[in-house]
């Protein structure tokens, strides 16, 4: 029996490395598949031109660009606050790139291994940690702050489902997911109000990306991992069958 257990111990480790091996391999893949995937609608001279012109863009933008207000990435969001103390020396400096970058890299990796954590794929909460993803993506790049409405469309669906079209009729839905949620939606719509500018300024997109994030995890840690956590995150119709097999 002693033997037993201590292989039983030795395994699950070696289990669990495996499985965050295959989640990252997979993710790789994935990030292959879908820089490749134009290439299907395009052809693969018009894609290496679309591709070769937007870093040709890329590279002859000049510092100024950094702290224009449409620029919602995250090293240009820690570059307009840092232009507070400094002012147009922030255009030039190097901090806000390193700031900018390494954050976007510890966002990923805590997404990347939070992923590898999810064991329920074929349920809501399984998926999660992908929806996640979308809320990181846009602040890589220095993307028009129009492009964050399309990248949160996946985590917004999922939110709404989790908390509203997919909730089983007697759990209550979480309130401080709820209050992220809403914190999210609001930073979202400022910017259309007439405080734009302001709201550009402090990077309203990038924080209500974050924000986003942040209720997407709340709500995978509350859910849990129990049997009863997964038949709430599962449809409505799927439900009872999931209800029926736990008992």
């Amino acid at each position: 029996m002693v033997v037993s257990r201590t292989r039983k111990k030795i395994r699950r480790p070696v289990a669990a490395r495996s499985g965050s091996r295959a989640a990252f391999h997979a993710t790789l893949l994935m990030l292959v598949a879908l820089l490749a995937a134009p290439i299907v609608f395009f052809g693969p001279h018009r894609w290496i031109d679309q591709n070769a012109a937007y870093l040709t863009a890329m590279a002859s933008m000049t510092n100024r660009y950094r702290t224009m207000i449409t620029n919602q990435s995250a090293v240009s969001a820690i570059a307009r606050l840092l232009s507070l103390q400094i002012g147009a020396d922030a255009e030039a400096s190097p901090v806000p790139t390193i700031v900018g970058m390494t954050l976007e890299m510890i966002l990923v990796a805590a997404v990347l291994f939070w992923d590898s954590r999810s064991r329920e794929l074929k349920t809501l909460r399984g998926r999660l940690a992908l929806c996640g993803l979308f809320c990181v993506m846009p602040s890589f790049a220095p993307i028009s702050w129009k492009s964050y409405y399309a990248a949160m469309l996946l985590p917004y669906m999922a939110l709404v489902a989790a908390l509203l079209t997919d909730r089983v009729d007697d759990q209550k839905a979480d309130r401080v997911v709820w209050t992220l949620f809403g914190l999210s939606i609001a930073l979202n719509y400022v910017p259309e109000l007439h405080w734009n500018r302001l709201a550009l300024f402090y990077s309203a997109h990038f924080f209500s990306s974050i924000l986003t994030l942040a209720a997407l995890f709340l709500l995978w840690l509350r859910t849990g991992s129990t049997s009863q956590g997964n038949a709430a995150m599962l449809p409505k119709r799927e439900t009872a069958v999931a209800n029926s097999v736990a008992r």
